[in-house]
């Protein structure tokens, strides 16, 4: 289980996990995750992108920060965990002489993490000679395009008379325009039985029932459009209690099947981080 705050990953074949992605020399690496309380899946997304950060980049530790308060929280007191803040792992790098940082999160959107996580960045750039900053998965349109085929792709069991129905978070930033623009893309790419909704924010629960409800598919499948299949997969989605997206979709007569698999478990997607890394500017 991968969940220590500095990780110590064992060096894998670059050729075997980044595809001979070849990044610039660092001092270290801040994977930054939102974070979650679900060991397993964290270790199939949080930790896989860390261990695949540490193939390519096998001189330099990678080391972890979360951005929620409250999941940091909830692991301390629960499990005896510490796992650092941005503001506290950069506090430690500095103090361990590291002067070159290379930062890539593993959130979705440019919204409200990494606005805040930038902040926090430029307010320790003082104290480094180079911070360098990886931008989110759903950055810049060829971005969306590549996640729409990685994930319309992977899913070779959805028989053409069946929907797929992914269930994003949602933002009340303006970065949730990703997700319309996401929903439409899949149609465009010919994944015409693929649906993207939010839980949060637009399109919405109601929006994917009334698409539903006009396609009339044989079987749904619920999967998550979320970097780590956490509580919003376990609970919203896949629950068993009445606000459930399944429990919704279960209701109005459909043959339902959830794949609890977050974004991070796709090889395709942990790929574009590392593209992304390879990317990164300095600040």
């Amino acid at each position: 289980m991968i969940y220590s705050a500095l990780l110590q990953c064992s060096i894998v074949s670059a050729d075997k996990t980044g595809g001979g992605i070849q990044l610039n020399h660092t001092e270290a690496v801040l994977a930054v995750s939102f974070g979650t309380s679900y060991p397993e899946t964290c270790e199939k997304t949080i930790g896989a992108v860390e261990q695949d950060l540490a193939a390519v980049f096998p001189e330099a530790p990678v080391y972890r920060a979360w951005t929620s308060g409250f999941i940091r929280k909830k692991l301390r007191e629960r499990d005896g965990i510490v796992v650092p803040s941005p503001a506290d792992a950069l506090e430690k790098l500095h103090a361990e002489g590291v002067r070159d940082v290379l930062v890539q999160p593993t959130f979705l959107l440019q919204g409200i993490e990494f606005d805040e996580l930038k902040e926090t960045l430029l307010a320790f750039l003082p104290r480094f000679d180079r911070i360098r900053l990886g931008r989110p998965l759903l950055s810049e349109a060829r971005d969306l395009d590549s996640v729409t085929d990685a994930v319309g792709a992977s899913f070779p069991q959805l028989g053409p008379e069946d929907a797929l129905v992914l269930m994003g978070h949602g933002t009340k930033h303006g970065a949730n325009q990703v997700y319309p623009r996401l929903a439409g893309l899949f149609q465009e790419h010919g994944y015409g039985n693929v649906l993207l909704g939010t839980v949060e924010a637009s399109p919405g629960l109601s929006d994917i029932l009334e698409q539903l409800d006009k396609k009339k598919p044989r079987k749904v499948l619920l999967a998550p459009f979320l970097f780590v299949a956490g509580d919003h997969a376990v609970n919203d989605l896949a629950g068993s209690g009445s606000d459930s997206w399944k429990s919704a979709v279960v209701s109005r007569g459909y043959r339902t099947e959830c794949l609890t698999k977050g974004l991070g478990e796709y090889p395709e997607i942990r790929r574009m981080y590392l593209e992304h890394a390879a990317e990164a500017v300095p600040l």
